[in-house]
């Protein structure tokens, strides 16, 4: 097993004033696709929020969803404030990769934004995909997928062996070079950067596998400077992270 420190997850002055008991209602994948249905036929108001960093939705979501744009769950409250704003009485649909941020996101946005009706997908799109596998092999009519593209995972399959993350044949992202559609990911080479960043493979190789030219230019110092920036790096970026900038309009 290999385990990676993360910057905590959310506000921790915040948290500690959450009731964790108190975080919304569970919905299984199949209710969480009926209310999609509602959604998209306009039988009603509900408001999706892909409770992830921008970098994960950047590759796959539920369709309709409003996206986060932070790179760090540190950050998510102020965003929901922002993207909530005036919903309080409306339907909340919640979600993220295993369940466990949107607990969290409920909690703060019943006990201190006042919302009535927050729901969460159990288990997160990990089991949303199970369940529309499961689906598939025992039924003669086939469940459709409402989570598309690629499902953002922390481990080496997103950048070695990226398709094995792919939901759906739906590419939502693009090439941050070029702005072709692509979801494939690479880790920047430069050692003092290291940030995961959408490219096609031959951005990728034009641009010497390196996110930026700043990146490049790391390589064109002499071996001493590279030591000395090395040492001084905070390892900020050494997690899976991609700059802001980067957000997709799409």
């Amino acid at each position: 097993m290999h385990v990676r420190i993360r910057p905590l997850v959310l506000d921790k002055k915040v948290v500690d004033l959450l009731n964790m008991k108190e975080t919304g209602r569970a919905l299984t994948p199949e209710e969480w696709d009926y209310f999609i249905s509602r959604k998209m036929k306009k039988e009603e108001k509900v408001t999706i929020v892909d409770c992830r960093n921008i970098y994960e939705s950047e590759i796959g979501r539920f369709v309709g969803a409003e996206r986060l744009n932070i790179d760090q769950h540190l950050y998510s409250f102020e965003e929901l404030d922002k993207i909530l704003q005036g919903k309080e009485q409306e339907k909340v649909m919640l979600y993220c990769t295993g369940g466990i941020r949107c607990e969290k996101i409920g909690a703060y946005l019943i006990q201190q934004k006042g919302f009535k009706d927050i729901n969460r997908l159990h288990g997160g799109i990990n089991n949303y995909l199970q369940y529309v596998k499961n689906a598939n092999q025992k039924l003669n009519q086939p469940v459709v997928s409402q989570f598309k593209g690629k499902n953002f995972v922390f481990d080496n399959r997103i950048v070695t062996n990226h398709e094995t993350t792919r939901a759906t044949s739906d590419v939502l992202s693009v090439c941050h070079f070029c702005q072709k559609p692509e979801d494939r990911y690479y880790n920047c080479l430069s050692p003092i950067c290291n940030i995961l960043y959408v490219s096609c493979e031959s951005c990728w190789s034009l641009n010497n596998k390196c996110c930026s030219s700043s990146c490049e230019d790391f390589f064109k110092l002499p071996e001493y400077q590279q030591m000395e920036k090395i040492k001084k790096c905070t390892g900020r970026n050494k997690d899976f992270n991609a700059p802001r900038s980067y957000v997709s309009k799409m």
